[in-house]
C-alpha cells in the first residue's frame, strides 16, 4: 500500500493497526457494538466502552474473513476499515510522541535540531501552567501549554507537526 514511503512511516503506521484504541475506533465505526453481546456480570462496563472488548471482537471479524474468505478479502477489509482512516493527518498525528516526530523530520529535512524553550510559568506551586516554544535554528515553529514542562514541550511540538503537514 505505501511502496514510496519509509520504514519509519511504515512502522508507524502498523503499530497503530495493532493499537487496542484504532481497533476499537474501527468496531464503533463499523457498528460492531450493537452485536456483541457480553454476560451480565459484564454488560455495564461494556455499555460503558470496553476497548479490550472492541478491539479483540474486530481482531475476531478478521479473523473470521481470512477463514471464510481468505487473505485477499482480509487486505480489502483491512485498507478500507483501517489503513485509510489512519493514515490521515489528525489521525497520524494522534497519540504520538510529538517531540520524538518533530526530532525526526527536522532531521530529515537536514535541519537544526528543535530546542525548547520555557517562556512562562503561571498559576500557583501546586497548579502551574507553563508555556514553551519550540525554535528549529532561529525560527519558532510552535507554541504549546501544560502543567509541566514536558507536557507543554509535547504540546509545542504538536503545534510544530501541524505547522509542517500544512505547509508542506
Amino acid at each position: 500500500h505505501f511502496p514510496q514511503n519509509n520504514e519509519g512511516f511504515l512502522t508507524k503506521i502498523r503499530a497503530k493497526m495493532v493499537n487496542r484504541n484504532v481497533l476499537a475506533d474501527a468496531a464503533q465505526a463499523i457498528g460492531m457494538a450493537e452485536y456483541i453481546i457480553v454476560g451480565k456480570n459484564f454488560s455495564q462496563s461494556f455499555k460503558n466502552g470496553s476497548k479490550t472488548v472492541l478491539s479483540d471482537s474486530f481482531e475476531a471479524i478478521i479473523g473470521a474473513i481470512y477463514l471464510d474468505s481468505g487473505i485477499e478479502e482480509v487486505k480489502k477489509f483491512v485498507s478500507r476499515i483501517l489503513i485509510k482512516p489512519i493514515t490521515t493527518q489528525e489521525d497520524f498525528l494522534r497519540d504520538e510522541n510529538y517531540k520524538s516526530q518533530l526530532l525526526e523530520l527536522a532531521q530529515s529535512r537536514r535541519m537544526e535540531n528543535p530546542v525548547y524553550l520555557v517562556i512562562t510559568e503561571e498559576g500557583p506551586q501546586h497548579n502551574r501552567t507553563f508555556t514553551v516554544k519550540v525554535l528549529i535554528g532561529d525560527e519558532e515553529y510552535g507554541t504549546g501549554q501544560g502543567k509541566n514542562k514536558k507536557s507543554a514541550e509535547q504540546d509545542a511540538a504538536k503545534a510544530a507537526m501541524i505547522k509542517f503537514l500544512q505547509e508542506s
